[in-house]
């Protein structure tokens, strides 16, 4: 499943402790998206800093993904700032930093935890910098702040596997899939339910591969009707081996390669060498219904969170509007 296995890469997926390190099982994980609110007084470069620290907290404390719904934010507020008397003059800061988890559809905390910080520099707003510099994503403080919220989370989400799943199937049936798959691949897989939304994933996502392969074949047709043969078979390597539209898409190719003249058939080799890949990994997997469905739920999560991705403008904006509406 190409578009997968080379799209945008998630973020690390590894907490450390204190002693040596351990990975969290995938059934740990808990999406949390990390996100500077606008409203923050600060210059860039400390927005930068402290948007660093947020990443690396919930990647280092194993919350694995991008959510469209919980997000990881701070408040900032200056308690102390110093000037020394020594030659050259060095600024002290002391700020209060407040780690946020908010659930941004209902615009409530899940958990929140003040964090003193405190930076030398002889620019102040470079010692504001050196305050987040100082911030551990894996203290003991923080690392049991996010250790709670994983949970809360997962009790959230426990309560609201009914709504989910209606709203899932109402944009699925809107042929909305994306959507649809964005909603469920939050759902963390430790909630006792998680089978039954994994199941509800793999059905959307076979119909989205069908949707999409049946857009991609018409494309091809109408390339091949140009005579463009190379454009033709890029819309084809684009259907997954999954959807119904692949032995259909194998056929066309098969028709291009004997169209096409041995200059012809040079230049497209290498993508017809990637497709045939695909299509003996697929022969493989069908061998093993299991990694087959494994396989299936993984890309139908990478689809609903590639989704999430691709709006995680909205998110920044929803949280912005959420912070200004409270700190403000």
């Amino acid at each position: 499943m190409r578009k997968f296995l080379y799209g945008i890469a998630i973020l690390l997926l590894c907490s450390f402790y204190s002693q040596g390190q351990e990975v969290l099982s995938a059934k740990e994980m808990v999406a949390v998206t990390p996100v500077v609110p606008d409203g923050l007084d600060l210059p860039d470069y400390a927005k930068k800093a402290l948007e660093h620290k947020l990443i690396q907290i919930t990647t280092q404390n194993g919350f694995g993904s991008i959510s469209g719904e919980i997000a990881l934010t701070a408040n900032v507020i200056t308690t102390d700032k110093q000037v020394t008397g020594t030659i050259p003059a060095q600024y002290v800061v002391s700020l209060e930093v407040s780690l946020i988890v908010v659930n941004v559809l209902e615009g409530t905390i899940i958990n929140e935890i003040a964090v003193p910080l405190k930076g030398i520099d002889k620019a102040e707003n470079r010692a504001i910098t050196m305050a987040f510099n100082n911030l551990n994503p894996r203290s003991p403080a923080i690392r049991n702040f996010m250790n709670q919220c994983r949970k809360k989370i997962i009790d959230y989400y426990t309560t609201r596997i009914p709504a989910l799943t209606a709203k899932a199937k109402s944009l699925a049936d809107r042929t909305e899939y994306d959507q649809a798959l964005a909603v469920l691949a939050s759902v963390p897989e430790s909630v006792d339910e998680y089978p039954a939304i994994a199941d509800q994933m793999v059905a959307i996502y076979m119909k989205k591969i069908d949707k999409d392969g049946t857009a991609f074949l018409q494309n091809a047709k109408a390339k091949l009707a140009q005579h463009d043969l190379e454009g033709a078979l890029n819309e084809l390597i684009r259907i997954d081996p999954s959807s119904n539209c692949f032995a259909k898409a194998t056929e066309m190719i098969d028709a291009i390669k004997q169209k096409a003249d041995e200059k012809e058939k040079a230049e497209l080799e290498r993508e017809m060498q990637q497709l045939e890949a695909e299509k003996e990994a697929q022969q493989k997997a069908q061998e093993n219904q299991v990694m087959l469905e494994k396989l299936r739920i993984e890309a139908a999560k990478k689809a609903g969170e590639n989704y999430t991705r691709t709006s995680s403008s909205d998110m920044e904006k929803q949280v912005s509007k959420w912070f200004l509406e409270r700190f403000k």
